[in-house]
Order: C-alpha cells, then sequence, then structure tokens
C-alpha cells in the first residue's frame, strides 16, 4: 500500500519519465521537444552539418527557442539559417562551432544568451532590430568576426560582448549609441579589438570613442 507521498513521488518520476522520452524526437536531425505553450525548443542536433536551414515549423508547432548547448562545439556546421520564428537562444547554444563561418539571425529574435556564439568561426554577422540587448560574452573570441551590423538601437551591449575578436575592424550600429558595460571589445587576455565604431545619420549619443574604440560617421 502506497502512502501519499510515495504516490507523489511516483507521479514525478513518470513526469520526468514522460519528459525525458518527449525531448528525444528528432526532424532532420534536429533533436525538439514541443514546449507546454504551443512552441517547439530544438535541444541538440546530429546531421550532417554544413550548410543547414533550420525549419520554422515541425509538426505545425512554431520553432521559437533553441536551447541551451543545443549545438555546442559542433565542427561540421559551415553556416547556418535559423528558422523565422525563433525568439530565444539559450546560453551557450552555438559556442565552439569553430566552423560556422556564418548565420543568418531571424528578425522575431528577441533574446540572446551569455556566450552564445562563444569561440565559434564567424565571419561576420548582422544582428535584427528586434534584439534590444547583446548579453554578455556573446560573441566573445571569434577571432575570424570581422565585420557587425547592428540594426536598431539595442539599449544594451554586455561585457566582453565582441571581446577577443582579434580580426574585427568594423562595426555599425544603424541606431542610437547603446547603453554598455565597460570592456565590450576587450577581454583578459588580449588588447582591445583593431575596431572603429561607425554609426549614421540621425542617430544620437555617439562621442568620438566609444568604449575604447574610434568612431566615425
Amino acid at each position: 500500500m502506497f502512502n501519499l507521498r510515495q504516490v507523489g513521488l511516483l507521479m514525478g518520476l513518470v513526469l520526468a519519465l514522460s519528459t525525458s522520452v518527449r525531448a528525444q524526437s528528432s526532424y532532420q536531425g534536429f533533436g525538439y521537444y514541443a514546449a507546454t505553450n504551443g512552441t517547439v525548443t530544438i535541444t541538440n542536433y546530429s546531421g550532417a552539418g554544413g550548410a543547414v536551414v533550420m525549419p520554422s515549423v515541425i509538426n505545425g508547432l512554431p520553432v521559437a527557442t533553441i536551447w541551451t548547448n543545443a549545438f555546442n562545439g559542433n565542427t561540421n556546421l559551415t553556416s547556418l539559417v535559423i528558422g523565422t520564428n525563433v525568439t530565444s537562444i539559450r546560453y551557450s547554444a552555438f559556442a565552439n562551432c569553430q566552423t560556422l563561418a556564418a548565420v543568418t539571425l531571424p528578425a522575431s529574435l528577441t533574446s540572446l544568451g551569455n556566450d552564445v556564439f562563444y569561440k565559434c568561426g564567424l565571419t561576420s554577422v548582422s544582428i535584427p532590430g528586434s534584439l534590444g540587448s547583446i548579453s554578455q560574452s556573446a560573441f566573445q573570441d571569434c577571432g575570424s568576426l570581422a565585420s557587425v551590423t547592428i540594426a536598431g538601437s539595442v539599449t544594451n551591449l554586455g561585457i566582453f560582448a565582441f571581446g577577443g575578436c582579434g580580426s574585427l575592424t568594423n562595426v555599425l550600429f544603424q541606431g542610437n549609441a547603446p547603453g554598455q558595460n565597460p570592456d565590450v571589445f576587450y577581454d583578459f587576455f588580449t588588447p582591445y579589438d583593431p575596431a572603429t565604431v561607425y554609426f549614421q545619420s540621425g542617430t544620437s549619443g555617439w562621442g568620438l570613442v566609444f568604449d575604447g574604440e574610434p568612431t566615425a560617421f
């Protein structure tokens, strides 16, 4: 005879097991689960790699989230187009993807986790205007990253967001000057990036330097 506490533990175990089984679903090499809010979360990728286009919808549900470490350490990806319904990319989702040279971020994106593209092989990146904040170490140590375009007006740049990007020469802001933490373009082991920060006419808040980098109209 089970008491109420034991029954509760058993029910919790059954729920955990069912969640684990649900998380093993796969579509075109993308591991995923259907969240309770009617969206899909990508949890991992085991496909062949190369130039990959992520589905925007799986089984009729929008792909809204890329989970923590989903692609971390993948050395098969060369380029990735992220699904047009993705709103959130979690912590370290693409960290250490050293062969990932190009990524297309969707206009739906509103949240980036810390270290999301840490030590990736990106050569350039365009950040959509839907993203209001660029998180801590988001692109840190992307040694091949040469140019960045930031649409809209981000409200905050996290510490080391572009630190250690030794090839970074051009950063174009299309909106007003953002708030910032110190050392956006710096890390502990390398000097400041060799970047020039460019801004457009009609925007405000810019001075002669931005976080130690020269600015230009």
